[in-house]
């Protein structure tokens, strides 16, 4: 009995050294924090993975996920009389993950649109991080088409850019699918999710803490099922024909989906800090490794990506905004190779709505109907 109340007398001891060595000598972690502000994925068969509905702690504000994990509000299938829809499909440049509600660029344009024509235009957040064009067209074809949209606009170009450098398309396929899964498992697993118990503990304990984030990096590693969403080991500096192709084809399949409804697309040229002459401190913003581009070559798979934009431009019904030209390459409009800063927000936003109330044949029919 004595030994007992000795030992445990003395692991408690140990523990209160151990945590207190741990809050003195090294970097707080906080897991509550993290867990709060963490995106949680679910795989999906046809467009490889949705975020999962909830609020997300983002620049200490919550930001919404709907029942169809999109960002916003809940997107009811019937339209209100007179609204008009207009869905922007795209990846993390279009979601906004470092933007609270009222800042991201597609709400932004909404309240620029509506200022003009009234309080029935929504705009339709339909980013999501990580995702290929190849994913949004399938979204959009197996889900949002049913939402009725009355115009889609698409912002891709730097996530492709990562499959330029692919001649083996259906292993791109692949690797997205599987991706789907990883992030499945890694972040709806049980250490990443909530347990009050262990929640409770983790926010007193910087040993819990770690703890918790070393479980749940080894889940990771254990789930890690191809090199989907890792960086590239060293920099190929070349592009494939078959990768390029494959992005002329995602865009013609959204466009062909329209088209089979009559909507318009708009295919906005994306804007990035990448240029010819990048400073040092705008190079080190860069992610080369994420495409295993050199410098050189990825300016050249944007040449090429929005020489593709041009070509789906020419078709009928579909338009090109050439946003690239008016976003300046610097780190006052780019926080790094593509995600934008408030200015560049706004001034993509300004872009955007200044172009489209060029379009005579769009906006004298949401004047009627919004109104």
């Amino acid at each position: 009995m004595k030994k007992g109340f000795t030992f445990l007398v003395t692991l408690l001891l140990a523990l209160l050294v151990a945590e207190g060595a741990a809050r003195l000598f090294f970097r707080h972690k906080d897991f509550l924090g993290w867990q709060a502000a963490s995106l949680r994925y679910r795989a999906d068969p046809c467009f490889g993975w949705r975020i999962v509905p909830g609020e997300y702690i983002q620049s200490r504000e919550r930001v919404r996920i709907n029942s169809l994990g999109l960002r916003g509000p809940e997107l009811p299938m019937s339209k209100d009389a007179g609204e008009v829809r207009i869905f922007v499909l795209g990846g993390s440049s279009t979601f906004n993950n470092n933007s609270t509600g009222g800042k991201t660029w597609p709400r932004r344009l909404e309240r620029k649109l509506r200022e003009r024509f009234g309080e029935s235009i929504r705009v339709v957040n339909a980013g999501t991080p990580g995702y290929l064009s190849y994913q949004s067209a399938r979204r959009l074809k197996c889900e949002l088409i049913r939402y009725t949209p009355d115009l889609v606009l698409v912002y891709h170009l730097w996530n492709d850019i990562k499959s330029f450098s692919s001649s083996d398309i259906p292993e791109v396929v692949r690797r997205l699918e599987a991706h789907g899964r990883f992030n499945e498992r890694t972040t709806l697993n049980i250490f990443a999710g909530h347990i009050p118990v262990f929640d409770w503990l983790t926010g007193w304990s910087q040993i819990a803490a770690r703890l918790r984030f070393a479980l749940v990096k080894l889940i990771r590693h254990i789930s890690k099922y191809d090199v989907e969403g890792k960086v590239r080991e060293g920099l190929s500096g070349s592009i494939h024909p078959n990768g390029v192709n494959f992005y002329r084809e995602n865009l013609l399949f959204i466009r062909d989906t329209l088209a089979e409804k009559n909507i318009p697309l708009i295919i906005v040229k994306q804007g990035t800090l990448v240029g010819p002459d990048n400073t040092s401190a705008e190079r080190k913003r860069i992610g080369y490794r994420y495409p295993g581009f050199t410098h050189e070559t990825l300016l050249e798979a944007y040449r090429k990506g929005w020489g593709v934009n041009d070509e789906i431009c020419r078709l009928v019904n579909v338009f090109c905004i050439s946003a690239h030209e008016r976003l300046p390459n610097t780190l006052a409009y780019f926080r790094d190779h593509v995600h934008l800063t408030d200015q560049g927000k706004e001034r993509l936003a300004e872009t955007i709505y200044e172009e489209i109330g060029k379009m005579d044949g769009l906006v004298g029919k949401w004047a009627v109907r919004s109104r």
